[in-house]
């Protein structure tokens, strides 16, 4: 067997009870919503134990996937966990209009825009995270509310159904580099605005990503 190779599945579960003893660390960008664990677990009626075996399966084939790629899990920390020094930003588009130019790509579309103002690699290494998606949790009227309460408008915008906003979420941001990012977004005609969510607001913790393209 090759040097490279991944070992058997009976070696990998011999190793199981090893596995599950030992500590491992997630490193997790958070928008202070975990409704999709709590779904998944209740939808599978999992245990305790059945749920941490679970974590642990998922988390340990995500580090075997990246070592393939000559990635190492703990190089990505500085992007998945948030640094409170710097801004958290999410950039907010009508995905109808994107849609309108894109054939409803929108998620393709708006990136040509947001993409241009990211910070470039230090070193080679990331330390920004990016989210993207749908907003799919909460009503027309909640998302509203919690975007009047939060969100740097660059032109009026009127919610009529929640997944109508997309949301590319970016964390540990300078505030010049977030300047950057929102000015570069503002170009595109489906900008609606941003949201600085650095610290807890209504957008942030009432709202659901889900990425769908």
């Amino acid at each position: 067997m090759a040097a490279d190779s991944p070992p058997p599945w009976d070696e990998l579960l011999a190793g199981w009870d090893e596995l599950l003893a030992g500590p491992f660390n997630i490193h997790l960008v958070t928008t202070h919503n975990s409704v999709l664990l709590a779904a998944m677990r209740n939808t599978l009626n999992l245990t305790d134990g059945e749920f941490h075996r679970m974590m642990r399966a998922d988390h340990f084939r995500l580090t075997r996937n990246l070592d393939e790629l000559g990635i190492t899990y703990t190089s990505l920390a500085k992007a998945l966990v948030p640094d409170h020094r710097r801004r958290e930003i999410a950039l907010l588009f009508d995905s109808e209009v994107a849609s309108l130019s894109s054939n409803g790509f929108y998620g393709i579309d708006v990136a040509e825009a947001w993409i241009a103002g990211m910070p470039r690699l230090r070193k080679g290494v990331p330390v920004n995270s990016i989210l993207r998606g749908d907003i799919l949790h909460d009503s027309a009227d909640e998302v509203q509310a919690a975007m009047d309460q939060s969100v740097v408008y660059q032109q009026p915008f009127t919610v009529i159904d929640p997944s109508q906003v997309y949301c590319v979420y970016v964390t540990n941001l300078s505030k010049e580099q977030a300047n950057t990012l929102t000015s570069s977004a503002a170009e595109h005609p489906a900008y609606v605005g941003h949201a600085d969510c650095t610290d807890r607001s209504a957008l942030k913790t009432s709202s659901h990503l889900a990425s769908r393209r």
